[in-house]
């Protein structure tokens, strides 16, 4: 039996080694009070490996004192653990001083017990096959010791039970699992303190491993997956992992509803998201971050994927994970705000900037082609919207942007410069100006469709680029420029703009801004043209100006 126990107090110091050890690289801030705690199991055990194998009764005597008072030291540093793992709460409870006092006078009488023996005694027995044994028999005040220590034993489970039950669910096991083994070693303790052996001796190394286990390793790895789990669960991405046979592990609530088969989501090929994924995790890719199309239904997806393959230090394959983030909504917000950013937002052509943009590139682009600029305007449009509203302006708008998509303009680039005016960029050649005006006027017909009586008439202004040199909204103001001279001409609805036409503006222009001056000046005089019968009698006068 002694050899059994010896072998069994040898793996419990050799287990309590190993966890000291480990203690030494961890960073906690009970990593000290752990020490201590697994220090003197250490030499409780060691003491007691002596204790079984010492024949000589003093010296058996004085390893059974150290026993004791490395108890009461343990069971101390016990109950400082205990209240600091607790979060603290009996610290004020806890009159620490005294029971230094009281621990130390007992480790003195302990000691002492060597040379008087008034707390114990020691006689031997022969057990287990004839082996030979010291029993012990303990005198009224060694349960003064007991006390002590029964009172240490106390204070540390009502401060571990008071922690469990208002800890947490996922807290509670920790604390109930130490004191429940405390438990179970004092009461070993009291069953066999007289006993030849003292079983309870390997509960110190239970206890010390325990304690090890919940501050560095049931805490921190338990706490760490269970917040993984609960976070990555409610991540707004999709996480998926794998393992190295490319089964997938685990999955959030969002990859869940990305992988659901009843409304899969396919790629070009029509292959489903998860397939997707497997073959990613067989390719020679090990990491991946771009946009990807992918289609649920009619409905287009944009997922951002990113994939990493997971290796040992061996560089051999254990795994991989996913991370899906759908930018979608993302995405079509970007490019509705690009369109906008480059398109009328009512007809959906091009604005002026980025039509001129668009034409100034083309022009540098083909030096060689006859261009023309083409712009048209509908007559009184003001007066439309008036009249009918703007809802059913915004309606014709829309049916001239429509009549200028039609392939058979011809027309390279088109867009909307301002409110009913519209220019295009068509190739000379292609430009047909009888079909063209007959298109444009179409107009009118869709006029009629929304119930509009008002003549509706297209007017269309003509620009050849013969100077590249000019900008091109100088080139669409001269396109318009000619329209300005047929406007309340009801027969004809198309013109070029000349040199002429430019110099004759100009010139009315010239004298609109010298009529002022004029009249301040008092150059213009009237004269009266009279008015008379066939007999002569005046009947009234014309006035006339003349500057």
């Amino acid at each position: 039996m002694k050899l059994f126990m010896g072998i069994m107090l040898a793996i419990a110091l050799a287990v309590m080694v190993i966890c000291v050890l480990a203690t030494h690289f961890k960073k906690h801030p009970l990593k000290k009070l752990i020490l201590v705690i697994l220090s003197i199991a250490i030499l409780i055990i060691f003491n007691y490996e002596i204790v079984l194998f010492l024949k000589n009764e003093r010296w058996n005597l004085f390893a059974h004192s150290i026993y004791f008072v490395a108890s009461d030291w343990l069971l101390y540093y016990m109950l400082h653990f205990s209240i600091e793992f607790s979060g603290g709460q009996f610290t004020h409870f806890v009159k620490r001083n005294l029971m230094l006092i009281l621990l130390a006078a007992d480790s003195i009488s302990l000691l002492l017990n060597t040379v008087f023996c008034h707390l114990f005694s020691l006689y031997p027995v022969s057990q287990y096959n004839g082996e030979h044994f010291y029993a012990m028999d303990t005198s009224p005040f060694f349960y003064i010791h007991y006390f002590i220590v029964l009172m240490l034993v106390v204070f540390c489970l009502i401060s571990l039970f008071h922690r469990a039950f208002h800890a947490p669910l996922f807290y509670r096991g920790k604390y109930m699992t130490v004191a429940l083994i405390m438990i179970v070693i004092v009461a070993a303790n009291i069953l066999s303190y007289k006993q030849a052996i003292d079983f309870s001796v390997v509960g110190y190394a239970i206890e010390g491993t325990v304690l090890y286990y919940c501050v560095f390793v049931f805490t921190p790895q338990r706490f760490l997956q269970k917040t993984l789990l609960l976070v990555s669960g409610d991540m707004p991405v999709g996480l998926i992992v794998l393992d190295v046979e490319g089964e997938i592990l685990y999955n959030n609530t969002f990859a869940e509803k990305l992988l659901d088969k009843d409304h899969p989501i396919l790629d070009d090929s029509r292959k489903t998201l998860k397939s997707w994924c497997h073959d990613k995790y067989f390719s020679p890719e090990n990491v991946i971050s771009k946009d990807y199309k992918f289609y649920r239904g009619t409905d287009r997806l944009i997922l951002n994927i990113q994939f990493q393959k997971l290796t040992d230090n061996r560089s051999k394959l254990q795994g991989g994970y996913f991370i899906i983030t759908d930018r979608t909504e993302e995405v079509n917000k970007m490019r509705e705000e690009r369109f906008l950013a480059t398109h009328d937002s009512l007809t959906g052509l091009y604005n002026k900037s980025f039509f001129c943009k668009n034409v100034e590139e083309y022009i540098a682009g083909h030096p060689d082609e006859i261009l023309l600029i083409v712009c048209s305007n509908i007559k009184d449009f003001k007066m439309i919207n008036d009249l009918f509203g703007t809802d059913t302006g915004d309606v014709i708008l829309k049916s001239c942007a429509d009549i200028i998509r039609n392939e058979e303009n011809n027309a390279l680039i088109y867009g909307r410069l301002a409110n009913d005016i519209f220019a295009m960029l068509v190739k000379k050649t292609d430009f047909d100006e009888e079909n063209f005006m007959l298109q444009m006027q179409d107009v009118a017909s869709a006029g009629l469709k929304n119930g509009i009586t008002y003549p509706l008439i297209n007017y269309i202004g003509v620009y050849e680029i013969r100077d590249r040199s000019i900008p091109v909204p100088v080139m669409c103001d001269r396109a318009r420029l000619a329209i300005s001279k047929i406007k309340g001409d009801y027969h004809k609805r198309i013109t070029h703009y000349n040199e002429a036409l430019r110099d004759n503006i100009r010139y009315e222009s010239e004298l609109i801004s010298d009529l002022s001056n004029a009249i301040t000046q008092k150059q213009l005089k009237m004269y009266l043209q009279p008015q008379v019968t066939s007999d002569g009698a005046v009947l009234g006068a014309e006035a006339l100006i003349r500057w």
